[in-house]
């Protein structure tokens, strides 16, 4: 699954990231291995190699003033 986050005022999106399902409700979660992993990827973000990155254009609304 694609999940993102915003770290540093700066929004991370994660690709592919494996996720369990819940069969009842279809939550998706992270096994403490994949959150731990996580957790490294967004504190090294900025020392990963060039090939694991790419950027994507967002746009941002304010719900608030819409």
């Amino acid at each position: 699954m694609d999940t993102s986050f915003v770290v540093k005022g700066e929004i991370t999106l994660l690709k592919n990231v494996p996720a369990e399902v819940c069969s009842r409700c279809g939550e998706k979660t992270f096994s403490a291995q994949v959150a731990s992993r996580i957790e490294r990827i967004l504190r090294k973000r900025d020392a990963l190699p060039a090939a694991a990155l790419g950027r994507v254009e967002v746009t941002a609304v304010d719900y608030s003033k819409v």
